[in-house]
């Protein structure tokens, strides 16, 4: 599947509150909304969200140093709505700032981060890389340093490119915060990590997430099954393989519930349950139905794919 970026915009604040928001971040259903976040006090985050939706602390991110601080969040949008951005700490904040960034075409699951931090240097680094086996990987990379938005950014390097930028200013340096991110689209298996060369010398905290490319499941089969004697029970039952031929999950709908539902609500269920990668059995196969009529419909579900 083919990766794409795009950026929804950045934020900064030093105002005296425990909130900073990036107000009306426009998503499409499936994409995945990564946030970069960076500040200066070691209060703790209550809550990242985009609109009701929370984000998930990527695993083995937030490396903190002096008063430099960085994390990574994502979520998988459910629904295509504009919604804002808002992080939540517990208690007010002194210097902090946030970009956001949607990928399409990515799997659920992260592929691995790390992170580290260092002082005082004009070559910061992601550190130690992370593997891809996937020849389609997407990483982005936050550099977050103790140092006001008129910082010389630097050079990005070891293929990754310069993404959004923004900072706090006013007052010394160390009461500034600036987040830089960096991003790289990998076509090939191989190491996962970012650098950037030239850049003011600071306190620094870096941290970086690499996500594979989109899996496609195919619906291999779908049969409508009854249990002799209980027809509240009658349901149609689909087995779903991934691109190796591998069954990975088998689910069934209530067929009084199937033919209410529209072709794209059935497919959105599916889908749904992909994405989770369940396994839902409900009960024993029973007599596979001879409703002509429903077989039809279920015929044209076979062989569909599932993009998660």
């Amino acid at each position: 599947m083919a990766i794409t970026r795009t950026a929804k915009g950045t934020a900064q604040s030093k105002a005296a509150n425990p909130t900073l928001t990036l107000s009306s971040v426009a998503l499409n259903a499936g994409d995945m909304l990564v946030v970069g976040l960076g500040y200066e006090t070691d209060a703790a985050i209550v809550s990242v969200k985009w609109g009701n939706r929370s984000l998930k602390l990527v695993t083995s991110s937030g490396a903190t140093h002096g008063d430099t601080r960085v994390r990574l969040y994502r979520a998988r949008v459910r629904n295509t709505f504009v919604r804002d951005v808002v992080v939540t700490w517990a208690a007010n904040m002194s210097a902090r700032c946030l970009f956001a960034t949607a990928l399409t075409e990515v799997s659920i699951k992260d592929v691995g981060s790390t992170n580290t931090h260092g002082s005082g240097t004009t070559a910061p680094t992601t550190g130690a890389a992370v593997t891809s086996t996937d020849p389609d990987t997407m990483s982005i990379a936050a550099f977050v340093s103790e140092g006001p938005s008129g910082d010389t950014a630097g050079t990005a390097g070891v293929g990754h490119t310069l993404g959004q930028r923004v900072g706090t200013t006013g007052g010394g340096a160390s009461s500034n915060v600036t987040i830089q991110e960096t991003f790289e689209l990998l076509t090939v298996v191989g190491n996962v990590r970012a650098t950037l060369s030239g850049a003011t010398g600071r306190t620094w905290a870096t941290s970086i997430v690499a996500f594979r490319s989109s899996e496609v499941y195919t619906i291999i089969s779908a049969e409508r099954k009854l249990w002799s004697g209980h027809p509240a029970s009658d349901s149609v039952h689909f087995r779903i393989e991934d691109a190796a031929n591998v069954l990975r999950f088998e689910m069934s709908i209530a067929t009084e519930a199937f033919l209410q539902m529209t072709d794209a609500e059935i497919t959105a269920v599916l889908k749904s349950a992909a994405a989770r990668e369940a396994e839902i059995l409900e009960g024993p196969l029973g007599i596979p139905s001879v409703d002509t009529a429903l077989d039809t419909r279920i015929a044209t579900f076979v062989n569909d794919k599932l993009t998660v």
